[in-house]
C-alpha cells in the first residue's frame, strides 16, 4: 500500500513538472512565437523587407536606386503570441503611405506553417490579409 501511495505521489510530482515545463518553452517553427523576430518578406513581393525585433519593426522596400525606396519604422506590441499592435513611428515617405505617424494597426496571426504565416491586419474601417515568410532561422 506504501508503495502505490508513493507511486501516485511521485506520478503527480512528475506530471505537475511536465506541465510547468510545455509552458515556457522556446518557440518552434510551429508556433507564432517563432515569428516575433527575425526577417520577413511578403508573399508575392520580393521587394519589401521586414526586419523585426522585440519592440521594432523595419519596412524596406529595396527595389529603388541606391538600394531602397523607402523604410517605415513601427513600435510592435505583442499582447500574445500571436497577435500585435503596429504603431507607425516614422516613415521617408509621408505622402505615399496611408499611414501617419502613430496611426495604430491591429494584427492577428490567422496560420503558420514552418516558413510562413497567414495574418489579419485592421487599421480603422480597413481590413487586410497577406502572408510573411521568415527568411532566416
Amino acid at each position: 500500500m506504501k508503495s502505490l501511495v508513493s507511486f501516485f505521489i511521485g506520478f503527480s510530482l512528475l506530471f505537475s513538472i511536465s506541465g510547468c515545463q510545455s509552458e515556457g518553452q522556446k518557440p518552434n517553427k510551429t508556433t507564432c512565437g517563432y515569428f516575433k523576430i527575425g526577417t520577413f518578406k511578403y508573399a508575392g513581393s520580393e521587394d519589401i523587407r521586414i526586419e523585426r525585433t522585440a519592440s521594432s519593426q523595419i519596412e524596406y522596400n529595396l527595389n529603388g536606386d541606391g538600394g531602397y525606396i523607402y523604410t517605415d519604422r513601427y513600435h510592435i506590441e505583442w499582447t500574445d503570441d500571436c497577435e500585435y499592435y503596429l504603431t507607425l513611428e516614422s516613415t521617408d515617405h509621408p505622402n505615399d503611405l496611408d499611414f501617419s505617424e502613430n496611426d495604430t494597426m491591429w494584427v492577428k496571426i490567422n496560420e503558420v506553417s514552418r516558413t510562413a504565416y497567414s495574418f489579419t491586419a485592421i487599421k480603422g474601417a480597413e481590413t487586410f490579409t497577406g502572408e510573411l515568410k521568415k527568411t532566416d532561422s
